[in-house]
């Protein structure tokens, strides 16, 4: 079973998980999977289908949102990720090769939604140095109140309302 980080009390990541860490996923209490790392990436021990067969018998969530090392700063990968964390019943692993690449994933998502500074506090208190993001953050940070004010307007509020939880958890982490 790979380390575990958790960046807020509802949302952790790790590296890759092999086939057996599903059930003991779920017996820590976690209730969804991400898997961030592209089945086509070198070394993957468990493809996708397999990972969210396992995650279904361990009774959690799985969704599979590849992301390639040069596509972290993606938007449409972005909001992809930011729709799968919303629609996840917490708490929440998400995974890569090694974790950093999901923790880069929900550093971005997350500045859209507070700033930067609390976003950049709560990955040093995770043990995380990626003060490097800063610049990229407060571009998504820039982004983030067009996209939130047209997603509410189209409706979709009721899917954020996970993401306004643990908005609100990421604050009280800090």
């Amino acid at each position: 079973m790979p380390t575990i980080t958790y960046i807020t009390p509802n949302l952790a990541t790790a590296a890759q998980l092999e086939a057996k860490d599903f059930a003991l996923i779920a017996k820590m209490g976690f209730k969804s999977v991400i898997s961030n790392r592209p089945d086509s990436e070198e070394g993957v021990p468990i493809p996708s289908n397999e990972a969210h067969d396992r995650a279904r018998r361990a009774g959690l969530r799985y969704a599979y949102v590849p992301a390639s090392n040069h596509d972290l700063f993606n938007d449409d990968l972005l909001d992809t990720f930011e729709k799968a964390l919303c629609e996840m019943s917490g708490p929440t692993l998400v995974y890569c090769q090694s974790g950093t690449r999901s923790s880069i994933l929900w550093a971005m998502v997350a500045a859209r939604h507070i700033s930067v500074d609390v976003v950049l506090r709560v990955l040093t208190k995770a043990g995380l140095d990626l003060d490097f993001l800063e610049e990229d953050l407060n571009q998504q940070s820039v982004r983030g109140l067009p996209r939130r004010a047209a997603r509410t307007a189209a409706g979709h509020s009721v899917q954020l309302s996970n993401c306004r939880q643990e908005r609100e958890r990421a604050l009280e982490a800090v």
